[in-house]
Order: structure tokens, then sequence, then C-alpha cells
């Protein structure tokens, strides 16, 4: 199943890379290089933030994960409970104070996981337990 799930983002990844390449050669016709550019990329991020309100009206909840919900304290510590919350609490916390170095610490983030086997074997391993 994961599999599957990785296949078809790797699809709607390509098929986004190339509706934004067909928008941007629409908008050649009408506009410069650079405007061409900036039109689809307010135009992409238009879009992802109308899936994220169809998403936020159809689920009712925003943001609310199995942990603010009790569902994985059944399974863990109530230790291992409290110190991951407030690891989340303190890490959200350092982000709203410096959200330019948090989108730079997540990207880097997700390039090494992208990069290194390893590390994306031994966070499915952490995220299994």
């Amino acid at each position: 199943m994961a599999v599957l799930l990785v296949a078809a983002a790797i699809v709607i990844v390509a098929g986004v890379a190339f509706l934004c390449g067909a928008i941007y050669l629409a908008l050649l016709g009408v506009a410069t290089p650079p405007i061409a550019a900036l039109a689809t990329g307010l135009i992409a991020f238009a879009i992802a933030l109308l899936i994220l309100l169809a998403g936020y009206l159809f689920s009712g909840r925003w943001g609310v994960g199995p942990a603010r919900r009790g569902g994985n304290k059944a399974r863990r510590p109530p230790f291992a409970v409290d110190l991951g919350s407030l690891a989340g609490v303190k890490i959200s916390d350092l982000v709203r104070k410096h959200p330019a170095a948090g989108a730079l610490v997540s990207l880097l983030a997700g390039f090494a996981v992208g990069l290194s086997p390893q590390l994306r074997e031994t966070l499915r391993d952490l995220l299994e337990r």
C-alpha cells in the first residue's frame, strides 16, 4: 500500500509540474517571462490554498491529530506523551518566532530524509513503534 501511495505522489507531482509548465507557456503569449513565472507561482499557491480550505471545511477539524484526541495515549507511556507534547509546544513556539528559519530547517530536513535511505528507514522504524 505504501508503494502505491508513493507512486501516486510521484505521478501527482509530475502532473502538477506539467500543469505549471503549461500555464507558464500559455502566459508567455501575453506577459514577459518573469511576470508569467510569477503568475504561475501565484496560481499554484492559490490552488494549494483552495485544497487546504476544502480539507478544512470537509474535515471539521484543523490540525487535530490522534495525540490530541487521546488515540496514542493507550499505547505509549504517559511520560513519553508528556515529553512529546512539551517538545511540540516548544518547537511550534520557535517556528512562530522565527518562520524563515523554521521553513529552512524543514526544507533541509526534507532534503536529508529524501537523500538518505538509512535516515528514512530509521524514521520509519521509529514511527512504527
